[in-house]
This record gives structure tokens, C-alpha cells and sequence, in this order.
């Protein structure tokens, strides 16, 4: 499962044309503690079953705030390139739609298993695992602020952008239901 979700995490981070090595230790540290002992204090006391709906649940929110975070890269680099190659636009446009079209059906049945995850599960109140998630995205939000985001515009590097959202969207899609759980 560690493996899968590193190598899921290494693909969407090359697609958004992230470093893995670019962050920094520091900074979000505040948002990564409070986090952390919030989810102690959410799971004391838990069986070991109610442990692993708990990591079902934030590993399944995890991938979707990670696609999200990807398309709305992707989104940011596809429009740059566009304006920087006006004659390749269109296939630049085209390619990002098509991966939308392949991700982001995935993502909503993602969305939905998450909800039932989040109402079904039996080991807090509904209201506390949101408020997790919430702590979850805003300790991601934190950590995005060490990354430091250059807008592609090199006609190289757009190409080849736009062949690996060609190249792994259906593999992506794969591997969002595997991660997550969809069949």
C-alpha cells in the first residue's frame, strides 16, 4: 500500500512539475503538530478496526485533495503554455480536457465513497472525522506554501507536459480507484 501511494504521490507531482525534494522542513510545521494531535486525540481509545476505517478515510481524502491540487496545476501550466504558444493552444487545451474527462469522473466517485466512508464508519461522530479532513486540507495548504511553483512555458517542457497527461490519465484513473477503493 506504501509503495502504491508514493509512487501514486511521485506521478501527480511530476505532472504538476513539483520536486518532491523542493519542500521545506519548517514551514507548516505548526499546521503538521496540531494535526497530528488532533488525530491522537481522535483515535484513542479506537479498535483496531475503527483504525483502519480511519486510514481508509484519510488515505481516500488524501488522493482527492491531490488530484484536486494537480488539475488546478495543470490547469494553471496548460493556460501559460497556451498564451506563450498561441499556435499549439488548442492541443495543449485539448489534451487537459481529455484527462479531465478521464480523472475527474473518478474523482466524483471518490468523493461520493468518501461521504459513505465518513457516515458509516464507527469509531466517532460524523462531525469530528469533517473536522479532521478540514485540519487535513489546511495542513496540506500549509505545506504548499514551501513549494514554490514556476509556470511552464519552455514549448518543450509544455510538450511534454501535455504527453504525460496523455500518457498517465487512464493509469491515474487506475490508480485513484485502487487507492480509494472503487470498483
Amino acid at each position: 500500500m506504501m509503495t502504491r501511494t508514493l509512487r501514486f504521490s511521485l506521478i501527480l507531482l511530476a505532472l504538476m512539475g513539483v520536486s518532491p525534494t523542493g519542500y521545506a522542513a519548517d514551514t507548516g510545521a505548526a499546521a503538521m503538530a496540531a494535526l497530528e494531535a488532533q488525530e491522537k486525540a481522535l483515535l484513542t481509545g479506537v479498535s483496531p478496526d475503527g483504525e483502519d476505517q480511519f486510514q481508509k478515510i484519510r488515505t481516500a481524502h488524501g488522493t482527492l485533495q491531490m488530484v484536486n491540487d494537480t488539475r488546478l496545476s495543470l490547469d494553471r501550466a496548460v493556460k501559460n503554455c497556451a498564451k506563450h504558444h498561441k499556435d499549439q493552444g488548442f492541443a495543449f487545451e485539448n489534451a487537459f480536457q481529455s484527462w479531465k474527462n478521464s480523472v475527474l469522473p473518478v474523482v466524483r466517485q471518490g468523493q461520493n465513497k468518501l461521504d459513505k466512508m465518513v457516515l458509516t464508519q464507527n469509531f466517532a461522530k460524523p462531525m469530528d472525522i469533517r473536522a479532521y479532513l478540514t485540519a487535513y486540507t489546511a495542513a496540506v495548504t500549509a505545506q504548499k506554501g514551501n513549494i514554490t511553483e514556476i509556470p511552464v512555458s519552455d514549448l518543450s517542457a509544455c510538450q511534454a507536459m501535455t504527453a504525460m497527461m496523455i500518457d498517465t490519465q487512464k493509469t491515474l484513473a487506475g490508480m485513484i480507484k485502487e487507492t480509494i477503493g472503487i470498483e
